[in-house]
């Protein structure tokens, strides 16, 4: 994926935002799925914890690399 050369500053409040939503997600997920009994039920958790550490490591891939295009 190519990345903007420059973001507004609105546009990196908003990539901070999902990351912080994203990242909350995931450390909540983790607890769920530690104190998950139901045999249902931790497949789809442990699906969904997936999904948001890829979430995580795309926004602060993309919030470095910000970092980078700056220098």
């Amino acid at each position: 994926m190519k990345w903007p050369k420059m973001i507004s500053t609105k546009d990196l409040a908003y990539i901070e935002d999902m990351f912080n939503w994203n990242d909350t997600l995931r450390l909540k997920l983790n607890y769920f799925i530690e104190e998950c009994f139901d045999d249902d039920l931790c497949p789809y958790l442990n699906e969904a914890l997936k999904v948001t550490n890829n979430n995580v490591k795309n926004l602060k891939k993309l919030l470095e690399s910000g970092d980078k295009n700056g220098k």
